[in-house]
């Protein structure tokens, strides 16, 4: 919980004290992420008139096979409008990085085991956006790599759980963003 007091203390910052703060600025939500224990926050801060560059935080928490894992991803994210200005309905191109920290935990049976890991996440998400006067609606789909060292857990009896590594895959976007 202190990671997460951390990040919105930091996008608060950033909003607040940002050079940029005379200017528009996004802040998106995935509301579907919401139904799954997780959150995805993204802010959109213009650089110029074509590209917006800001924080994105994800956090989830779920249950694999006994396992509770908590994990969350802090990072940047740029946004290139093609065809339109920034903050307006059209075509974008979303590149990534983020922090990748994982804690994996199974009380299963009485015995407590658990692990940590960490690693980056690199994302390319392409979509469009509708915009009216201050909401907006993002839809998107892109790849994703991201490697994280494994984590190899054993509880007390010896069974072994083992989570991370290197992916490679899809992964969509729905957001309502607020532009204020």
């Amino acid at each position: 919980m202190k990671t997460m007091t951390f990040v919105f203390t930091f996008i608060s910052f950033i909003i607040i004290h940002s050079p940029l703060t005379c200017a528009d600025v996004n802040l998106r939500v995935d509301p579907l992420q919401l139904f799954y224990n997780n959150m995805n926050l993204d802010l959109d801060l213009p650089i110029n008139d074509k590209w917006t560059l800001g924080p994105t935080l994800d956090y989830q928490n779920r249950s694999e096979d006994d396992w509770d894992i908590n994990e969350y991803h802090i990072g940047m994210r740029g946004n290139y409008w093609f065809n339109k200005n920034i903050f307006s309905q059209g075509w974008y191109l979303g590149p990534s990085i983020s922090y990748i920290n994982i804690e994996a935990e199974n009380d299963n049976d009485g015995f407590d085991s658990s692990g940590k890991s960490s690693g980056l996440e690199i994302t390319v998400m392409s979509g469009y956006q509708w915009m009216w006067e201050s909401f907006n609606i993002n839809l998107g789909l892109g790849p994703f790599f991201h490697a994280v060292k494994e984590i190899e857990v054993k509880n007390d009896q010896g069974e072994k759980h083992e989570y991370g590594g290197h992916s490679i895959g899809l992964i969509t976007e729905l957001t309502l963003g607020w532009k204020f």
